[in-house]
């Protein structure tokens, strides 16, 4: 009967981590995508998609030497992740580091993006709209004043309809069963 080695295939292991290294590197490079398509930071992005990624919560010193970004990038992007609800810190029993863990839940990231990015924009947006009739009103006189109020208008009626729209897609956003 031959002989069978228990010595571990170092092949093998290098292979599998080298694969779940590209998968991590595949859904940080995701995130970092989607954070640019809504305007943020593409470090914002690479955050996240490093602790959506790791199985374990990290801590701030660890995010920096994994995404070789400047401690003052690390802490800008964690304070805003953490404004937008993205990401928490917690803490680790016999550890004096702050960890950070990602927000996971569909529901929730959409919901507090809407509250925290979409609405204020929508708000701000309906204050200019206000003002800009204001001045128009003030400058009837001119050639295209008419056709600025038309337009104005129609902004105006586009930012109500989104403002009651929006609930609606919060709702769209949960999945039927869980998160």
């Amino acid at each position: 009967m031959p002989k069978t080695s228990h010595k571990p295939n170092h092949a093998a292991t290098e292979g599998a981590a080298a694969a779940t290294d590209d998968v991590r590197a595949e859904i940080i490079g995701f995130f970092e995508e989607m954070g640019r398509s809504v305007r943020l930071p593409p470090s914002f992005g690479r955050i996240y998609g490093l602790l959506f990624a790791s199985s374990k919560p990290l801590a701030f010193e660890e995010i920096c030497t994994e995404l070789h970004l400047s401690k003052g990038a690390i802490s800008q992007g964690l304070t805003a992740l953490q404004d937008l609800q993205a990401v928490r810190p917690i803490s680790i029993e016999n550890d004096r580091r702050t960890y950070f863990v990602p927000e996971t839940s569909m529901r929730r990231l959409s919901r507090n993006f809407l509250k925290e990015v979409v609405l204020p924009k929508l708000e701000s947006g309906e204050q200019t709209v206000k003002n800009l009739q204001s001045r128009l009103s003030a400058n009837e006189d001119s050639e295209n004043a008419d056709s600025l109020a038309v337009r104005l208008h129609s902004l105006h009626e586009w930012q109500r309809k989104l403002r009651r729209l929006l609930p609606w897609i919060a709702k769209l956003t949960v999945p039927p069963r869980g998160d």
